[in-house]
């Protein structure tokens, strides 16, 4: 059957259609559109939001992240057309579902109760220290295999929002406009880490944006506790800016060119841009040695 589309005024059969809309990554409905913006401007929400509470080394700031990534996954969830990836990131992601699986299947057994005899088998330690420290061991008939179920679950939850959150960059950010937005935002975080843990190396009184800071007085942390945890989070941005400036400079694909010729090449690629992310970089560089 043939069907006339008045949105593009062309002639189409609707397998066809459906290919070339798959093809051209068309979301289809209006909710799919929605689920997509819900799940692009999430996880870039996370990535400004997750270095700025202290790094969210506490137990609220990490349940905002799990909250808002389960919110993302249930955006993914009733999108009726979602994002096709190509064969070979989906033969690549086949095994990493197995693995997944059976990691949390592991985390379900630690938590679950099993018959006494079972885990005195399985993990004596386990039972050695329920004997020694768990009151009215003689009387119970099942045990858990974690000394602690309620830290697994927590652990298990925030390490399953970590894995959900990079499915959802590998299946959802498929377009270039989607990853050059994420590399601004990683570079602009990193810039301002850079800059405001100068700002409070410079002061007598130096805070951790919320809190006050009581280590690392010394050293430039950003909004991080651990300054090397904000050393690793430099090293990983600066080299992504690095790359984008020489993209932006093609100067990979001109290597034979001569240093007047890049130096102009510098300007045409727009020298202002080009010169901010020169800068962010000087920043990040002196914020990684201090």
């Amino acid at each position: 059957m043939i069907k006339f589309t008045p949105a593009n005024h062309v002639w189409s059969r609707p397998s066809l259609e459906k290919k070339s809309r798959k093809a051209v990554g068309f979301l289809g409905t209006k909710r799919d559109l929605v689920c997509s913006k819900v799940i692009e401007y999430g996880i870039l929400g996370v990535l400004v939001f997750s270095p700025l509470p202290a790094a969210s080394v506490y137990e609220w700031s990490i349940l905002v992240i799990e909250v808002a990534v389960l919110v993302m996954l249930g955006a993914y969830v009733v999108m009726k057309n979602k994002p096709v990836l190509s064969s070979n990131n989906a033969s690549l992601l086949k095994p990493l579902r197995y693995l997944l699986g059976g990691f949390f299947l592991y985390v379900v057994l630690q938590m679950i109760p099993l018959p006494v005899f079972l885990v005195r088998i399985i993990s004596p330690e386990t039972y050695q220290f329920h004997e020694q420290f768990s009151l009215g061991l003689e009387g119970r008939s099942f045990m858990s295999l974690s000394v602690s179920p309620f830290h697994t679950f927590q652990q298990g939850m925030e390490i399953f929002t970590y894995v959900i959150l990079g499915f959802l960059i590998v299946k959802t950010i498929t377009q270039r406009a989607q990853v050059k937005r994420i590399f601004y935002v990683l570079i602009a975080m990193g810039f301002f880490e850079a800059f405001y843990g100068l700002f409070e190396l410079s002061r007598s009184q130096p805070r951790i944006l919320f809190y006050k800071k009581e280590i690392n007085l010394h050293a430039v942390t950003g909004t991080f506790v651990n300054q090397n945890h904000f050393t690793g989070y430099l090293e990983m941005i600066i080299p992504l800016a690095i790359g984008l400036i020489i993209a932006r400079m093609d100067l990979l694909l001109s290597a034979r060119t001569r240093i007047k010729e890049k130096i102009a090449l510098l300007g045409e690629k727009g020298f202002a841009l080009n010169l901010m992310y020169i800068v962010f970089v000087i920043f990040m560089t002196v914020g990684l040695i201090l």
